[in-house]
């Protein structure tokens, strides 16, 4: 549990990143079904 948080100290620019990356995903994971759903 330690290793978490001082991973977090170390890298602060890698969250954000993730973040961003978790986002992006998501809207086309929801943009693909909505195709889907259309296709349908």
């Amino acid at each position: 549990m330690l290793a978490t948080p001082v991973i977090k100290m170390r890298l602060p620019e890698r969250k954000p990143i993730a973040l961003i990356l978790i986002v992006i995903a998501y809207f086309y994971f929801n943009n693909h079904n909505v195709n889907i759903v259309i296709s349908k």
